[in-house]
């Protein structure tokens, strides 16, 4: 049965065709899907932002001296910063949530061959994970977009850079089939921000509300937890399984055996850009070293080392 045919992909792994018009993929409605998704994202924040999070910012943050000028500016940042984080502490937890539980059973998560084995006639998306596809997709769309507004940090073309290499690897593995690699490469990026936005509020919270050293030692471990996430998940996992799997394995199962494959497109764009985000792990696992460092010496972690104006 052909895409072409029905409008949609197929509904089973046996009756793909080996051939490029086969696919699963459907990009005009799949764009006004993820296209859907990036506004729903949006709208769901404002209305958070203005029913929730504001509220509780001032409910938390609201300490006697600021309420003695709540115009100060610097008031006024730890406000926007406070809600900035808990969007994102809910947006990174549902996604992640919601991406271990399709993956907890997919046999390519721990056999990385199954990454390339089959292609092109074995790849069949499943709709659930599909539509989790999409909806990434129009995740990191819309925090693109929205980033100039976003509280403002020395690692912005960082983030730029690492957000436009993430869109063109999930776009990339959706294009030429390889839906898993992109799959797999989101939920490593969620499965440590949740934990680090989750440290960010408590470190506002105790910047508030100054509790004792007791206190200010179990603030720590969240942040310790987030630090071994992070460093496992993006520079353990993401080079030595899933870069390594690209470099070598794709080789042994796609490479040699369908020479018609864009070997420009795939191999070493594949490549290419996950190691534009290997790079930028390495720089970001520094600056998280060195805040340990510094709250092993200092006794506290005092801020988020990217920021500018704390």
């Amino acid at each position: 049965v052909s895409t072409q045919s029905t409008g949609r992909r197929n509904s089973s792994p046996d009756s793909m065709e080996a051939s490029p018009e086969n696919y699963y993929i459907d990009p005009v409605s799949d764009s006004v899907i993820t296209l859907a998704f990036a506004i729903g994202f949006a709208l769901l924040r404002y209305q958070l932002d203005v029913s929730v999070f504001t509220h509780l910012a001032y409910w938390t943050l609201t300490s006697k001296k600021h309420k003695q000028n709540k115009k100060d500016k610097s008031f006024s940042s730890q406000i926007f910063k406070f809600r900035t984080t808990c969007w994102k502490l809910l947006s990174y937890s549902g996604l992640m949530g919601v991406g271990l539980y399709l993956l907890k059973d997919e046999a390519f998560v721990y056999d990385t061959t199954l990454l390339w084995k089959g292609w092109p006639r074995e790849v069949f998306f499943p709709e659930p994970l599909r539509i989790f596809y999409l909806s990434e997709l129009g995740f990191y769309i819309y925090s693109t977009i929205i980033m100039p507004f976003e509280p403002v940090q020395k690692d912005k073309l960082a983030m730029y850079a690492h957000h436009s290499a993430t869109i063109t690897l999930i776009v990339l593995s959706y294009l030429s089939g390889f839906w898993k690699i992109g799959v797999i490469l989101m939920v490593l990026h969620d499965v440590s921000d949740p934990i680090l936005e989750f440290s960010k509020i408590l470190l506002y919270i105790m910047d508030e509300h100054k509790p004792n050293n007791f206190w200010l030692a179990v603030n720590h471990v969240p942040f310790l937890v987030f630090a071994f996430v992070f460093i496992y998940s993006r520079c353990y996992y993401l080079p030595f399984v899933l870069i390594r799997s690209v470099w070598t394995e794709s080789l042994l199962y796609v490479v040699e055996e369908h020479s018609r494959m864009p070997k420009w497109t795939t191999y070493y764009g594949f490549f290419f850009f996950l190691m534009v985000l290997q790079v930028l792990h390495i720089y970001w696992a520094f600056l998280i070293l060195k805040m340990i460092f510094k709250a092993v010496i200092l006794g506290r972690v005092e801020k988020d080392e990217r920021d500018l104006d704390e």
